[in-house]
């Protein structure tokens, strides 16, 4: 695939605004309706410590109270008293034992039926994805039809962006778990000693490696959203499955970085004009606007260009980059 050595990005953007107004004016309640429910079930699931200082100053000022004196014996109690980890928990809450079991399983039961929502929403979304993009392709508005013919790549997509999903998680709870073991460490044993110790070498790995993973996690979920967005373009337009496509959006990645970038800094100029503008909408309707803006489908129904004319973005700049 020859890609395009440079992407004017703000020519994309004014042919995607161009493409988003044929799209959606003149006014069609139905299509906007249509593509409205495409973009809730799309968007459904998004938005949505202490200083340096504060640590250290806490570590050293932690003793002079009857406060934290008390939340050392609370402290000492979980990690060192005797009996189950709920016995201990009882004894810290003031509660039953039976009570705090309750809690837990309860909590457990209802974060497993959250999960099984987030996967059936997991998998409509990668459904719908290309319905979407069936939709802004063609210049069209409809959603059965779609649904049934890109159902395999669909849920190739689905899977794919699944198994990705999951390996995030998982490596970031196990990162998260090193970066807070100091702490837990500090509170362990000055619940033991039953006095606040010195926080300072414990502060300084907790304050280094919490730096080095929000940076990672930020270039990864910049990496991802960029993922996300162009690999079910690529399945559409090739009709390649959901790892080669990953592989050809590598490729073209790696050998058209500096465009990539400048795509990331319109796509984020397009989001903060947005937000701005429906900020202000907002302000000048004393607030009014914003109930609906809050409904499903009619939220993202009265959001639509704003959707639109993202997706018509990312579409312009692949087409352009590829020559397609």
């Amino acid at each position: 695939m020859m890609l395009a050595e440079k992407v004017n990005v703000s020519v994309c953007l004014n042919q995607a605004y161009a493409r988003m107004k044929g799209l959606l004016f003149p006014f069609d309640i139905q299509r906007w309706l249509t593509l409205g429910l495409c973009a809730w079930i799309l968007t459904l699931g998004e938005s949505g410590g202490g200083s340096g200082n504060w640590g250290r100053n806490w570590g050293k000022n932690a003793g002079d109270s009857g406060v934290s004196q008390t939340v050392l014996e609370k402290l000492n109690t979980l990690f060192w008293g005797e009996g189950t980890v709920f016995e201990r928990f009882a004894a810290v809450l003031e509660m039953e034992s039976a009570t705090i079991q309750i809690i837990f399983y309860g909590a457990v039961l209802f974060l497993l039926v959250i999960l099984a929502i987030a996967l059936v929403i997991a998998y409509f979304q990668g459904r719908m994805n290309f319905v979407w993009l069936d939709n802004l392709l063609n210049d069209r508005s409809r959603i059965q039809p779609a649904y049934r013919e890109y159902e395999k790549p669909g849920v190739d997509f689905f899977k794919g962006k699944l198994c990705i999903d999951i390996w995030f998680c998982l490596i970031n709870l196990l990162l998260f778990g090193v970066v807070l073991y100091p702490g837990y460490q500090y509170l362990k044993e000055s619940a033991r000693v039953g006095e606040w110790g010195s926080f300072t070498a414990a502060h300084g790995t907790f304050l280094v490696l919490l730096g080095l993973l929000i940076a990672a996690n930020v270039l990864v979920s910049v990496y991802l959203a960029l993922l996300f967005t162009f690999v079910p373009l690529i399945m559409y337009k090739t009709g390649l499955g959901f790892h080669d496509a990953w592989a050809s959006f590598n490729n073209m990645l790696l050998d058209r970085k500096i465009q990539f970038i400048k795509y990331l800094l319109f796509n984020w100029v397009v989001d903060l004009a947005a937000g701005v503008l429906i900020g202000l909408i907002v302000l000048c309707s004393c607030c009014i606007l914003a109930i609906p803006l809050m409904l499903p489908v009619i939220g993202s129904t009265m959001l639509l260009p704003w959707y639109v004319l993202r997706s018509y973005l990312a579409i312009e700049f692949y087409e352009v980059l590829t020559g397609e």
